[in-house]
């Protein structure tokens, strides 16, 4: 067997020591990668939550504001008196979760969560006599979003 240089063998070590050293060095570089990921990961998923309760919520105000709508009309071809026609609308509002009254994100009470205007001020049938519209509001809550700040 030949017989290899002392000098070869150490120079060798060395190398292979380095190497260890430098993935020792690049293994808590993993672990940032990971944490940074998984802020990224966890972020999207409070976007894609807080987006879909919007979504929903944007939805239950359509659904109220059309049915207050068909109250607040019914009610007025009946009785042609607009403060029965928006008692009617803001009762049903309310019913469907959308009240006259509420507090807004920065703790203030509001009283224009149902909105009724006879005849209309926008979309086509607007300023024309036999038309009602009905706009309703009230603040969201978020889920994720409230972790970084944004209850509402």
């Amino acid at each position: 067997m030949p017989r290899v240089p002392a000098r070869f063998l150490i120079a060798d070590r060395r190398s292979a020591n380095a190497a260890v050293d430098q993935r020792r060095r690049q293994r808590g570089q993993a672990l940032v990668i990971l944490a940074l990921a998984l802020v990224a990961v966890v972020s999207a998923a409070g976007l894609l939550v807080d987006g879909g309760m919007a979504w929903a919520n944007r939805r239950q105000a359509q659904a109220s504001a059309d049915t207050a709508a068909l109250a607040a009309a019914k009610s007025f071809g009946s009785t042609s008196d607009v403060t029965s026609a928006t008692a009617a609308a803001e009762a049903i509002a309310a019913q469907n979760g959308f009240p006259d009254s509420y507090t807004d994100c920065g703790g203030k009470k509001k009283n224009d969560g149902v909105q009724v205007s006879q005849p209309p001020t926008s979309g086509p049938n607007a300023g024309k006599d036999g038309y009602v519209e009905v706009t309703v509001q009230r603040p969201m809550r978020t889920s994720f979003s409230g972790l970084v700040g944004q209850p509402c």
